[in-house]
């Protein structure tokens, strides 16, 4: 991160600034504005002593349905009914999200992991429109596979996630309910797995290219010890009862009305930092 951080400080050197008061570039993002809506619950984030007054917890993002013009693939019925009539025993679901498209380093993994486990259903998406698994490789019977499909859809029916530590894919399986399994070790992952940890829904597996082995033990941690699923729903329970989008709403209102009281731009200006700012910051936060 060595050269994102030079760039930024050398940005506010040639702006005019002649003196850089937080060297740190995640920590000025919860300091350099008048407010932070943080997307999570409070259990998700370490009790920091030192939290700036002004960082508020506004709760993950609300579920988000299907489009009406969302095609489901063609298997989808067999995830419906995985748990419904013993066929499956389990859903896994597996995801590198929309950036890292080396499939090798989890998907494919995951997918040979239970590969000759057959009450496990492995559902693997592949994070683009018409993307594809490499040449030749075969999909075993117990897996389905698909380029695209929103977290929210496919979460609602899993029992465990497999992912590579996005913070988004953190928050959807929070919003969900869904233990997570992490491996991850570049950008924010580390960070966001050692918080899936630490609110007790997630098993890291210190890497970011397990094995079939680690992946496999991995999940059955999750199954065979029900403390994860029970932080998962204390997490979702606790979520669902706070509005990240009326939380957002209301603190722009309020200084919205602020500004409109005391007629004077600085506030506009630091109202529009506010609600151009804490979306971005809180989807990619550590």
């Amino acid at each position: 991160m060595k050269p994102m951080i030079d760039a930024w400080q050398q940005a506010m050197k040639d702006t005019g600034c002649t003196a850089i008061l937080e060297t740190n570039i995640f920590r000025t993002c919860y300091t350099a504005h008048d407010y932070t809506l943080q997307l999570c619950s409070p259990s998700l984030e370490y009790n920091i002593s030192d939290l700036p007054p002004s960082v508020e917890f506004a709760g993950v993002l609300p579920r988000k349905s299907a489009a009406p013009s969302f095609q489901y693939p063609s298997w989808w019925s067999e995830v419906e009914r995985a748990q419904k009539d013993n066929q499956y025993r389990h859903v896994v679901f597996v995801s590198q999200g929309t950036v890292n498209m080396d499939y090798y380093e989890l998907v494919l993994p995951t997918i040979e992991a239970f590969s000759q486990t057959e009450d496990i259903l492995v559902v693997a998406t592949l994070g683009g429109r018409g993307a594809q698994l490499p040449h030749g490789f075969i999909v075993p019977s117990n897996a389905r596979v698909v380029d695209y499909m929103p977290y929210d859809i496919i979460l609602e029916c899993t029992d465990v996630f497999v992912s590579n530590g996005g913070y988004g894919a953190l928050t959807h399986a929070v919003r969900n309910g869904v233990p997570i399994v992490l491996a991850g070790e570049s950008e924010e992952k580390i960070e966001v797995t050692m918080r899936a940890v630490y609110a007790g829904l997630g098993v890291s597996l210190s890497t970011q290219r397990p094995s079939t082995d680690q992946i496999r033990h991995g999940v059955d941690r999750i199954f065979q010890d029900t403390k994860f699923k029970k932080a998962a729903m204390k997490l979702k329970h606790e979520n669902d009862g706070m509005d990240a989008l009326a939380a957002v709403e209301r603190k722009v209102r309020a200084l919205t009305f602020f500004t409109i009281q005391n007629k004077d731009p600085l506030y506009l200006i630091q109202s529009i930092t506010l609600s151009a700012n804490s979306s971005s910051l809180l989807n990619n936060s550590n």
